[in-house]
Parts: structure tokens; sequence; C-alpha cells
């Protein structure tokens, strides 16, 4: 499997994108493991809160275990309540592991 290839699900309701989540994978420094990591995840505003955010997850999750990836990475950048976006995440079973830090210039 060739690293860097990306998988994209979009929600659709009334012929409108409301939800987006695209992951890519990539390999682990010094290691041959294969992950996934998002590279945008967006929901909007209005159907927050309801199953879309979780079926594009699984459907995610599906593709990262149908690869043979060893885990599923999803942050929290966008400022949009992240301590509840990191509570629902915890509920789908995520864990914590990183923290990133920023200075503007």
């Amino acid at each position: 499997m060739d690293t860097g290839e990306v998988y994209c699900n979009v929600a659709i309701i009334d012929e409108k994108v409301i939800g987006i989540l695209g992951v890519s994978n990539s390999s682990v420094y010094f290691s041959n493991d294969l992950i996934v990591k998002d590279i945008l995840f967006y929901i909007e505003k209005e159907h927050r809160g309801a199953r879309i955010a979780v079926e594009l997850i699984n459907l995610a999750e599906i593709w990262a275990e149908k690869i043979g990836a060893k885990e599923i990475q999803l942050g929290i950048s966008g400022e949009i309540d992240m301590e509840r976006t990191a509570c629902f995440y915890r509920r789908l079973g995520y864990s914590d592991c990183a923290i990133q830090l920023r200075k503007g210039l």
C-alpha cells in the first residue's frame, strides 16, 4: 500500500453538502506501520450533534481497516468547541495522543 492515499466522504441533505471527512494514510516514523489521519473534518453547525459525524467516522474507520492501518487519528484544530469535540471522540473510543500548540507571528 502506497502512503499518501486519500479517502473522503460527504454527507448530503437536500442536494447540499452538510458534512465532510477526508483522511489520508501515512507511515509512522521509524516503523513500517500504516496509520490514517484526518485532513479535513467539518459538519455544518445546524447538523452538529446528529449522527452525521458518527457515520462519517465509521466509514473512515472501515477504510482504514481495509487498507491495514494500525490506527486512525482525528485532530481538533478548528477552534470550534474543541473540548466538546474531544469528548465526542473519546465516547467513540479515541484517546488523547498529542498536544499541539501555536504562536502567532
